[in-house]
């Protein structure tokens, strides 16, 4: 929460791997969904959230709160599946992620060949 609020006009790269303790709610707040008048982080282009317990609804948040990413890693998230749904869902042109150019998934053992390209 405090990144969020402090540093949402600069920060520009943020490496948060293998803290257990952020969650989807942590993207949330990252992105500016979760919490009253909360900022997203604007000028973020590079995201390292792997190694923690980011599911799909984090990534939800992420996609659509953090849509200007270039690099995202999520590798070896447990909790990640995109089941029903799938990660070109969150590829779009309409701004969600729409600037992707790294996408790190490997050790996701929950995503299924269905999830990465339903």
């Amino acid at each position: 929460r405090a990144i969020a609020i402090f540093c949402h006009d600069t920060l520009e790269s943020l490496r948060i791997s293998g803290c257990r303790l952020i969650t989807s709610e942590s993207c949330g707040w990252l992105a500016g969904i979760i919490g009253h008048n909360s900022p997203c982080l604007r000028k973020l282009r590079a995201l390292d959230v792997s190694s923690t317990e980011v599911d799909d609804r984090g990534l939800a948040f992420l996609s659509k709160g953090l849509g200007q990413l270039e690099h995202l890693d999520l590798g070896n998230c447990p909790q990640l599946t995109f089941v029903g749904k799938g990660i070109q869902k969150h590829l779009r042109e309409d701004g969600s992620f729409s600037s992707i150019v790294v996408l790190n998934l490997q050790g996701c053992k929950a995503v299924g060949d269905g999830g990465a390209i339903a």
